[in-house]
């Protein structure tokens, strides 16, 4: 499926809980927001674990029409 068939339009958020042994202990948050001025998309992602950010990652992506 390509990038522009993400069901929600221009933008959407996603969000994750991160499990050990049944415990939540985190979560992981991904961000996917078209261009308003190219035809790309920015992608990124959060993760936390006990409400420590670990990293942080953004990627631009080409839409493949």
């Amino acid at each position: 499926m390509g990038i522009d068939k993400i069901p929600g339009g221009d933008y959407q958020r996603l969000t994750y809980d991160i499990f050990e042994n049944d415990k939540p202990i985190g979560t992981v948050e991904f961000t996917i927001e078209k261009s308003q001025s190219t035809e790309t998309y920015e992608i990124s992602s959060i993760t936390k674990i006990d409400s420590t950010q670990l990293n942080t990652v953004t990627t631009t992506v080409e839409n493949s029409h």
